[in-house]
């Protein structure tokens, strides 16, 4: 009965506890604004926060696309051009390995899904390793060193963006359970009951969908 009070009350209760975990931040125009720790490191704003962004994901090389990180690195024309060549063999062994995955994720279980999924994102992991590596050698060893400097700065953002989201998720936590103890005692044993059997039947409702 806790945890299905608790999910109806999840996301009334996220919005002040994520302010708690939010910064003001102030654009060289002078516009004001709030952002969380989450959209700091990964959503737009500052081209700082962009390029970190992109330093701290190279998954946009899968998709046939050069993050801004190796942009900025000052490279030449023959190497812009070998790096290109790079994402568009990469986009290629990405859209082979997604129609390998539709045509496997027919008619499955979840379990199945998920082990499905896991399976797919090692393999997709380790394409990306391999495509970084070689637009790593197309590199200088200057372009290596920032680069790299740039990445171990993104990294450390992302270490302290999970902190602040753990803090986060524990406080709304403590937050639901407060509230939860509340709306228990001010509803009926009925009113208790019925809610049961709806969130069930939400619940056989969703695993019917889910294999189908």
């Amino acid at each position: 009965m806790k945890r299905m009070v608790g999910i109806a009350l999840m996301v009334t209760l996220a919005a002040p506890v994520l302010a708690q975990h939010s910064v003001k931040m102030t654009s060289r125009n002078g516009n004001t604004q709030i952002m969380t720790h989450g959209e700091m490191s990964y959503g737009s704003g500052s081209s700082t926060r962009s390029l970190l962004s992109s330093a701290g994901s190279g998954r946009y090389i899968l998709y046939g696309r050069l993050p801004m990180v190796y942009k900025i690195l000052g490279l030449t024309d023959e190497q812009m051009k070998a790096v290109e060549g790079i994402c568009a063999e990469a986009k290629e062994a990405t859209m082979e390995l997604y129609k390998t995955r539709r045509r496997e994720g027919q008619r499955k279980s979840r379990e199945e899904y998920q082990k499905m999924y896991a399976e797919r994102r090692e393999k997709q992991d380790a394409l990306l390793a391999r495509f970084e590596t070689r637009i790593r050698d197309v590199l200088t060893a200057d372009q290596k060193a920032l680069l790299d400097r740039i990445k171990a700065l993104a990294e450390e953002l992302s270490a302290e963006d999970k902190k602040i989201a753990e803090q986060a998720r524990l406080a709304r936590e403590k937050l639901s359970d407060e509230y939860e103890g509340k709306l228990t005692a001010i509803l009926s044993p009925e009113q208790l009951k019925k809610l049961e059997e709806m969130t069930e039947a939400a619940k056989q409702r969703r695993e019917g969908r889910n294999h189908r």
